[in-house]
């Protein structure tokens, strides 16, 4: 019998379970499972970056749309009073 096999006893007589079989395969599930959520997780890390980029991005654009219509209008009025004087 191999050092990784033990004797199992039941009604037809022993057998062996190979725990090294056993060990790998359950080794190999929980990489995957680990190099699943990493990949996961690496995606929504880089959704999220993006979503606060278009965020700023947004958010600039319609300050300066304020402001470019606040200096607009200001200085409309300012033309039409220095007409007059």
């Amino acid at each position: 019998m191999a050092s990784n096999t033990v004797p199992v006893g039941d009604s037809r007589g022993s057998r062996a379970i190979r725990f090294g079989t056993h060990f790998w395969g359950l080794v190999g599930m929980w990489t995957t499972a680990a190099a699943c959520s990493l990949a996961w997780n690496l995606r929504e890390q880089r959704q999220n970056i993006l979503e606060i980029g278009r965020n700023n991005a947004q958010t600039a654009y319609e300050k300066d749309l304020v402001y470019l219509r606040w200096l607009v209008g200001h200085r409309a009025r300012d033309a039409s009073s220095s007409q007059r004087g």
